[in-house]
């Protein structure tokens, strides 16, 4: 199994981030991984969380170009688009940290994750400042660079809430479907506007 970790950040939308574009690095790290991630594969699975703050449902774009449904959907639509993946995609709502897709409808495909770390690394951040948020994307981060399914999948959800993670359910969903990667990228880390993004890329063997 395959499945790959992208950002569900509104600005990686075409069109929405103005005259000067702060994800010019991240769009691109993030295109090229999809593009890794559908190689070969005959389908994919989106794991987009659902039902949880800064998630919204239906999501309008401020630049009034067309796009509606949930902001993680149609961010992940857009990075398949830029990627010129074409392979059959189902769009897979994670309500609960418990909760995932079932077994046959992994089997044969790749997973595309969308999720964010914390929002709280900074005074104009989404949750303003919080230095729980450090240890806990430290944490994240080496569980995406080692393929640490098992790390992910008992992350601390009352705290992730508290510290406004938006992959909680999906990054979870991740580790239980690849308990361990054998293989294991993390491409991308920042966090540009006090929220960390991510971008990593997992094979596994099983």
């Amino acid at each position: 199994m395959r499945a790959a970790v992208v950002p569900m950040a509104p600005l990686l939308l075409p069109g929405e981030s103005g005259l000067v574009d702060p994800m010019t690095d991240l769009r691109k790290t993030a295109v090229e991984t999809v593009a890794d991630l559908a190689e070969g594969l005959d389908a994919l699975a989106v794991l987009v969380p659902s039902g949880i703050v800064g998630a919204p449902e239906d999501y309008r774009r401020p630049s009034g170009r067309a796009g509606s449904g949930p902001l993680a959907a149609q961010v992940a639509t857009e990075l398949l688009a830029l990627a010129e993946v074409a392979v059959p995609t189902e769009i897979v709502p994670i309500t609960e940290p418990s909760t995932g897709p079932p077994l046959t409808c992994l089997e044969g495909h790749g997973l595309l994750v969308l999720g964010d770390g914390t929002a709280c690394r900074g005074q104009a951040a989404p949750g303003h400042l919080d230095e729980r948020s450090f240890a806990f994307d430290d944490r994240l981060a080496e569980a995406l660079a080692a393929g640490d399914g098992t790390a992910l999948a008992g992350l601390d959800q009352q705290l992730a809430a508290e510290l406004m993670v938006t992959g909680r359910h999906t990054f979870a969903a991740l580790g239980r479907a690849i308990p361990k990667a054998s293989r294991a990228e993390l491409r991308y880390r920042d966090d540009p506007f006090g929220l960390t993004y991510f971008v990593a890329l997992w094979r596994s063997s099983e």
